[in-house]
């Protein structure tokens, strides 16, 4: 028999009701994922549900697949996580494999979802981007005004990202002073320029304030490269010629910066005979130890000290113990030399008379210099901890509780790994005990629960699953690279660097938080409508 005309109608209009549905549930859960990136991963996970329910339900199921399994930038992520998936083959730590694959499912899903996008959304692709932004913009205010309410130290940069990890966050504000600077572009009224001009300055700002190297050095290579651009495209040659000064000024900057950071520090080497003293004035012996290259302005930190001196001296001053541990794993008693030299003061009973309470509070709470206690000067100090850090690994070898030297370590393992297993990788679940083994085989210095793997995305693949893993990488980057040049989208040229870098410092892929920023702006751009710019 058949079906009556109103029971079709009403069959229509519950199956349009359930696509408009459908389609606004697409919407919402990729604009809970931007927002959530700098906020939450819960909600990350949460809006890729709502996403693939909304995918589900809208119209054209049939027909949107079949478009999705054809589109390369579908094809490309996914090829990445069969990779992973064929790593599984040579792996005995299932377990560890299995979670790994799970953490990267983002590279099939965020792909397919957008490929496959409800009729209509690509337009939608704008308030995705505001979304981004607004994100950001809610977790750096809700850092800042937790330093002004005291719950946060202004001194500790890692505290102004409450809710992902600082480079996360910096990798974000970088790419929404990116979407900021397009918007000023772009847009005709001057009261909008304004706003996304006093953003973008809010986000620089906080950046600073972050400390974040990486984040600074990414942006000052962005800011090179539209120089660059410029100076090529340009038909105001007046425009040209002050564009081309300041590539040159950036790059005068950034030579020098390296030159401070990693060549200067390496001279002079260990302690001189000549800069010695015997004994105190009031008859001590002074302590020298010939081994430790630590300098803070200029002076040896471990050189004429009076360890019985010092440790009398303090005990008047102070009731917290030198030769105990603070919260970041410092002995006081290097903590207190340290700030001694600093200040210029000799490493004995008359430089302990000399601090301030202020000096001893520092002291007391780990810092090892008034700088180290200031939110002043931040980037700056970053970079003199950077460059000790890279004395002390150069000279000794040293690279416990600091982070540069660390890294070092890390690559230096990774690259064993890959001269032995070029071709395969060692599995994809089988990374902890191979970095484990190489660690202890090139007699690495660091202490068992800091050898981390590679800290560097390619080197990480080519790791778990061979070079022509990582070279697959390098590939899909190109392309991507390729596809926003031609549709002219500069924000999506923009994260195509800042992820490219953010590749060469971070395990990018080995994470929730990493792999959704990756994948969400990846799909976002990759799948966005051909716009040319005005």
């Amino acid at each position: 028999m058949p079906a009556s005309p109103t029971f079709s109608l009403t069959m229509v209009l519950n199956m349009s009701a359930i696509h408009r549905f459908g389609r606004l549930a697409w919407l919402v859960g990729a604009l809970m994922v931007a927002v959530s990136m700098a906020l939450s991963n819960f909600g990350m996970s949460l809006g890729q549900f709502i996403l693939l329910g909304g995918f589900l339900l809208s119209e054209d199921l049939q027909e949107r697949l079949r478009r999705t399994i054809r589109h390369p930038l579908f094809l490309l992520p996914a090829g990445l996580y069969a990779i992973h998936l064929a790593g599984m083959w040579n792996t005995e730590n299932l377990a560890f494999g299995l979670h790994d694959l799970r953490v990267k499912l983002p590279l099939v899903l965020l792909p397919a979802l957008f490929a496959g996008a409800p009729h209509g959304m690509t337009q939608r692709y704008p308030l995705l981007l505001q979304a981004v932004v607004a994100g950001t913009l809610l977790a750096t205010g809700y850092g800042f005004f937790s330093a002004l309410s005291g719950n946060i130290a202004w001194s500790d940069y890692r505290e102004f990202s409450p809710f992902i990890s600082h480079i996360r966050l910096s990798l974000l504000i970088v790419f929404s002073i990116c979407v900021l600077a397009d918007g000023i572009r772009k847009q005709q009224s001057v009261i909008i320029q304004l706003l996304n001009g006093i953003l973008a300055f809010w986000f620089l700002a906080y950046l600073v304030l972050l400390g974040s190297l990486t984040g600074l050095a990414i942006l000052g290579l962005l800011l090179l490269l539209v120089l660059i651009r410029t100076v090529f495209v340009s038909r105001n040659y007046v425009l040209r010629i002050s564009a081309a000064a300041l590539a040159v000024i950036c790059l005068a900057c950034a030579a020098f910066t390296v030159h401070q950071v990693l060549l200067a520090p390496l001279k002079p080497g260990l302690p001189d005979a000549s800069i010695l003293q015997v004994q105190t004035p009031r008859g001590y012996p002074y302590s020298h130890d010939m081994n430790r290259v630590d300098m803070e302005q200029g002076r040896y930190v471990w050189v004429n000290y009076s360890e019985v001196e010092i440790d009398s001296a303090w005990k008047i001053r102070s009731d917290v113990l030198l030769w105990k541990s603070d919260a970041a794993g410092n002995i006081r008693l290097a903590t207190l030399l340290r700030y001694l030299t600093w200040m210029g003061y000799s490493k004995d009973a008359d430089g302990i008379s000399k601090l301030t309470a202020t000096d001893i509070r520092n002291i007391e709470q780990g810092f090892a210099t008034p700088e180290h206690a200031s939110s002043r000067a931040r980037i700056g100090l970053r970079l003199r901890e950077l460059a000790r850090e890279v004395r002390i690994y150069k000279l000794t070898g040293w690279a416990n509780g600091h982070t540069f030297a660390q890294r070092m370590e890390y690559r230096k393992a990774a690259l064993d790994i890959i001269q032995r297993h070029p071709l395969s990788g060692v599995g994809t679940g089988d990374l902890p005990a191979a970095y484990a083994a190489t660690y202890d085989r090139i007699g690495s210095s660091l202490f068992p629960e800091l050898r981390l793997r590679a800290h560097n995305q390619y080197l990480s693949l080519a790791v778990a699953n061979g070079v022509p893993a990582a070279l697959f990488l390098i590939a899909l980057l190109i392309w991507f690279g390729i596809r926003v040049l031609s549709h002219q989208h500069l924000p999506g040229m923009a994260f195509l660097v800042i992820v490219a870098c953010s590749f060469l410092a971070e395990d990018t892929l080995e994470t929730q938080a990493g792999v959704t920023f990756f994948c969400f702006l990846y799909s976002l751009f990759g799948f966005a409508e051909r716009k040319k710019s005005p």
